[in-house]
């Protein structure tokens, strides 16, 4: 039995690109990650990272782009993923308040690192910068190169493996 609030229609929450991939929901459900490219690119070759604000009414009111937006860069952010806090996790790394966001990018050494995202300052930083690939390129299916075990105010214990 489906509570009265279900729908089956199918509802887009995000429209306007060629290709979507990690649809990322934080821990209070109140903002939404996400990987989006264009045709002809490649997602290991240049994408963007963006969050979106959930409304009240379930639909993504106000949205930021996080990585791949800025033309002083081309990159390639992926697996994103969010703290305990919230904090998204990509190969590059966010902060929210409470709630972090991490992600991985190929930014400024061109290779795949986990960066984290400054909410407030709209600032990404990179946690371990290293000449080392901390994600697999999009065509490698059911992969989780990185998982944070452990989260605090005053850091983050990430388990990753690179090569």
């Amino acid at each position: 039995m489906f509570p009265t609030c279900f729908d089956p229609e199918p509802k887009v929450l995000v429209s306007g690109n060629d290709f979507y991939a990690f649809p990322r929901l934080d821990p209070k459900c109140e903002r939404l990650a996400w990987i989006e490219w264009s045709h002809p690119n490649m997602p290991w070759d240049k994408a963007q990272l963006w969050v979106g604000y959930i409304s009240e009414a379930g639909i993504i009111d106000k949205r930021v782009c996080v990585a791949g937006c800025d033309p002083e860069y081309v990159e390639s952010p992926t697996e994103p993923k969010w703290s305990p806090r919230g904090e998204i996790m990509q190969k590059l790394i966010l902060r929210f308040p409470f709630v972090n966001s991490f992600f991985v990018t190929d930014r400024k050494n061109g290779f795949w690192n986990i960066h984290k995202w400054i909410e407030s300052t709209n600032e990404v930083v990179s946690v371990y910068p290293l000449d080392g690939e901390f994600a697999k390129p999009l065509w490698v299916f059911g992969t989780n190169s990185y998982e944070i075990i452990e989260c605090s105010e005053e850091k983050n214990i990430t388990a990753c493996s690179y090569r």
